[in-house]
């Protein structure tokens, strides 16, 4: 990658990413757990607002439970004391989001949770505990 687009600063990109194992791995455990982290690497940011851009599967499983349209986007705040390491904390859809279905009335009302069309039937062996982000820049 880094020969292909080498106007781009790729020391913030985890080593491991390209090879799609471990917490990049396509499976419900690894989509979880890089769930989590990116939403503790979110909370920890000593900034107040954040524009996330990301595959809308991703947000939706993996991130806010919440459905995305091409180009739609949400607003959320953190839990207060939504400190939980385990859950990277939760997340609070703001009313003028949430009320209309995403920012632009496109997205759809309700939760929607990992269901098992979004990953392929397990295949890797579980281990004690995935591995964090490597990297403590952007994820």
């Amino acid at each position: 990658m880094e020969k292909r687009w080498p106007q781009f600063d790729w020391s913030v990109v985890d080593p491991i990413y390209p090879s799609k194992t471990d917490l990049y791995s396509f499976s419900r455990q690894a989509l979880t757990r890089r769930g989590v982290e990116a939403r503790k690497w979110l909370r920890d940011r000593p900034e107040k607002v954040i524009a996330v851009v990301s595959h809308s599967g991703f947000l939706r499983v993996g991130v806010s439970n919440k459905g995305y349209h091409n180009a739609d986007y949400r607003i959320f705040k953190f839990a207060e004391g939504s400190d939980h390491d385990e859950t990277g904390g939760q997340l609070i859809e703001l009313e003028v989001t949430e009320m209309k279905g995403g920012g632009l009335g496109k997205s759809g009302f309700g939760t929607y949770y990992m269901t098992p069309g979004d990953y392929p039937e397990e295949t890797e062996t579980p281990t004690e505990e995935t591995p964090k982000l490597h990297s403590s820049k952007a994820a």
